[in-house]
């Protein structure tokens, strides 16, 4: 059996370490960044949900809509209204509301 170290070209091996310590950082590194940006989604979606909470009588709508598109951020608005069962008209307005943040 040949040794991994004779399998390396003499060029190559002065970065065998650098692309190994390279490659280490991205496999600790990405994990991590990606629960960091998922944690801080999740803690805005929080704070937004406690502003429509106090969004009067359409709250309901709202925090319907917003939990939908938290769960399917990639959803349409068709869908949205198949799934919650709120009119078209309805997620719509909710959407604009919840973006421009006026009624």
């Amino acid at each position: 059996m040949i040794a991994r170290e004779e399998r390396v070209p003499r060029s190559l091996r002065r970065f065998a370490v650098p692309i190994g310590i390279a490659l280490l950082a991205y496999v600790i590194l990405v994990p991590l960044t990606s629960t960091d940006t998922a944690q801080q989604a999740l803690r805005i979606f929080e704070e937004d949900q406690q502003k429509l909470r106090g969004q009067g009588r359409g709250a309901g709508s709202l925090l319907r809509v917003h939990d939908h598109f938290r769960r399917h951020p990639t959803s349409t608005t068709a869908r949205a209204s198949a799934d919650t069962g709120l009119a078209f008209q309805t997620i719509a307005t909710a959407i604009s509301e919840v973006t421009t943040g006026t009624k």
